[in-house]
């Protein structure tokens, strides 16, 4: 079968899938609601997929008697504690439906707190061709099928939970790395594989990158990303400038004779492993089902890039990453009139992209996904990279755009092309702080940046101040990065605690609506009673803080644990901006709010919390 025919039979075949999801979701199936926790009682009898449209949802189906449910359960609760930080929902659907009483004590024993529903006729196993007795689809906001991972297809061999989470984070946007991709500066191990090539001999991968830097392709000959993958890197392998300076290693998900066929076909001479089976491809954390995945290689088998998928993109990634393992001449290959996003940067510029990955510029367009607000183009501006610009940033080709996604090197630098001392052969242009600040105050201002004050946060975005993380383990980074990111004072503002009698005074009406929320008496409750030193600040007002808790009359989430210290703003009320009291009216941008809220109501302190639903309580009328 040419290429022509088999990408036709693959697009006729999803046609009918998606044919058949959206069907489902205009459908309201008879699935009695079946669950562990009255919290997770849906509000219907019936499995509606469209009642959950607004949300991504991960939909997920179970049976007693598959071996793996356990631990394909225990994911699910791990992921619906964390569901409203990012902006999806879980459903579960039991498919043993002559077993309601039995599926109930199962899900009450697991503390399953997501809704449960029982197929009773399997019309949703049938109608989404289900196969094997564990599975997921996600959906987006729309009722949108976006992909399947089942269990059936989930060697037994690997982790389900590492699978399935590095598969789910791929769609749901939770900040999943696998253990064999580059993070802060660690370079993983490859995964050691040997295995019998297409021509017969033995190849095993530690005796191939001593020699010679390596690129290890896994692919399907079915995938027509990964024939123009192999296609590129053989034109590579075999010509130019990195001719005989670094060699293929390619690992086939398909049957031996399929393969064969293919690489006979295309005159590839680079060593094919055939892994049906997928006993080796277990091995790889990152490889999900979904291919190409490639994987770039140095000679001391460290992981110096990973690539999902392959567009035109890519190809100048692997001449610049190949080039520089191999000692050759590497001249940036960048957008002529546009931006080269930051892997471009990051082949020369690893110590700056260390830094960068430590501050939140590399989240800024995840925060909008996780607020369903990525279409906005009134937000997506000053998240994203060269919106508005040539080669920039655009709303109407998402493809294009998803490289340039974050706040980035060349949103601060400007686009590569004109900043890039190795493309443009110029001395750079020295920028002095007062331009920086005004860089960044388009973005951080007054109304969308929780008072931001320049002086304090600058130096934190710095690339000079990289942190040694040469003993650190991979744990540890991570940890590091999450406490780097989150700020110590929230509010920037050097004042003093005041307590709540002091806004009395002025603000009557907002401290009597104050006082009959749940904020007022919090630190009454058991919970805060037993609380930890460290946790304090959740059930008191400026904790640790000068004038704050222990202080007598600090008792309590009072107005400035939402404002902010008050000594500046009493001592002089008609002053406003950046630096006093933190004014939050019914304007004010919710995912500004929300990050004060989330601070006591984190998805591992308080996984209930439902910010739009709690906002509305304590918003003063």
């Amino acid at each position: 079968m040419n290429s022509l025919s088999r990408r036709g039979t693959y697009c006729f075949r999803t046609v009918i899938f998606l044919v058949l999801l959206c069907m489902a979701g205009r459908a309201v199936f008879a699935a009695d609601p079946v669950t562990g926790s009255t919290d997770a009682m849906p509000s219907t009898a019936t499995f509606d997929l469209a009642s959950y449209n607004g949300k991504k949802l991960l939909l997920f189906f179970y049976s007693l008697d598959d071996p793996r449910c356990r631990e394909a359960v225990q994911l699910m609760n791990e992921l619906y504690t964390i569901r409203r930080e990012y902006n999806f929902d879980i459903a579960g659907i039991s498919i043993n439906p002559d077993r309601a009483g039995e599926v109930q004590r199962y899900n009450q024993h697991s503390g399953i707190a997501f809704p449960v529903y029982c197929d009773y006729n399997r019309l949703l196993y049938a109608r989404f061709k289900m196969t094997g007795s564990i599975g997921f689809y996600l959906f987006n906001r729309q009722g949108k099928w976006l992909a399947t991972k089942l269990g059936s297809y989930t060697p037994q061999e690997a982790s389900l939970t590492d699978n399935w989470r590095a598969f789910a984070s791929g769609y749901l946007k939770f900040g999943y790395i696998p253990a064999d991709e580059p993070v802060l500066g660690i370079k993983p191990p490859l995964p050691p594989f040997k295995g019998k090539t297409l021509s017969g001999s033995i190849l095993d991968i530690k005796e191939l990158y001593p020699v010679k830097p390596c690129v290890v392709v896994i692919f399907s000959p079915k995938c027509s990303h990964c024939e123009d993958e192999l296609t590129f890197l053989n034109s590579l392998y075999t010509a130019g400038d990195l001719k005989e300076k670094f060699e293929i290693a390619a690992i086939s998900t398909l049957e031996r004779q399929v393969t064969a066929d293919f690489i006979t076909s295309h005159k590839f001479t680079f060593p094919v492993i055939v892994d049906e089976e997928k006993k080796i491809l277990h091995l790889f954390p990152s490889y999900t089902g979904s291919i190409p995945l490639s994987y770039v290689v140095d000679r001391k088998g460290s992981v110096i890039s990973l690539h999902r998928g392959f567009d035109d993109y890519a190809r100048n990634l692997y001449v610049m990453e190949l080039k520089k393992l191999a000692g050759l001449l590497n001249t940036p290959l960048l957008s002529k009139n546009g931006y080269s996003g930051e892997k471009t940067c990051v082949i020369c510029h690893e110590k700056e992209a260390v830094q960068w990955k430590l501050t939140k510029h590399v989240d800024a367009f995840l925060s909008l996904v996780r607020k369903g607000e990525e279409d906005n183009e009134s937000c997506v501006s000053c998240h994203v990279t060269g919106l508005g610009s040539p080669g920039g940033y655009t709303l109407a080709d998402k493809k294009y755009s998803r490289r340039l996604e974050g706040v980035q090197c060349e949103s601060c630098h400007g686009a590569g092309y004109t900043s890039c001392s190795a493309f443009t052969r110029s001395k750079p242009v020295k920028i002095k702080t007062a331009e920086w600040q005004k860089t960044c105050t388009s973005c951080h201002t007054e109304k969308e940046s929780l008072n931001f004050v320049f002086a304090s946060r600058f130096p934190r975005v710095l690339h000079a101040n990289v942190p040694d993380f040469s003993k650190m383990s991979r744990q540890e980074r991570m940890k590091f990065v999450r406490a780097y990111r989150e700020k110590k004072d929230l509010f920037d503002n050097p004042a003093r605690y005041m307590g709540a009698e002091s806004c009395r005074n002025c603000h009557e009406k907002e401290y009597r609506h104050w006082q009959t929320t749940v904020h007022a008496g919090v630190y009454k409750t058991r919970k805060a009673e037993t609380a930890p030193s460290e946790k304090l600040f959740r059930y008191n007002t400026g904790a640790g803080s000068a004038g704050g808790y222990p202080e007598p009359g600090l008792e309590g989430v009072q107005c400035e644990a939402c404002h902010g210290p008050g000594e500046k703003h009493i001592a002089n009320p008609e002053a406003k901006g950046q630096g006093y009291i933190v004014a939050l009216s019914d304007e004010c941008s919710s995912c500004v709010v929300e990050q004060i809220c989330r601070r006591c109501h984190s998805s591992s302190d308080d996984p209930k919390f439902d910010f739009q639903k709690e906002l509305e309580q304590v918003r003063h009328k």
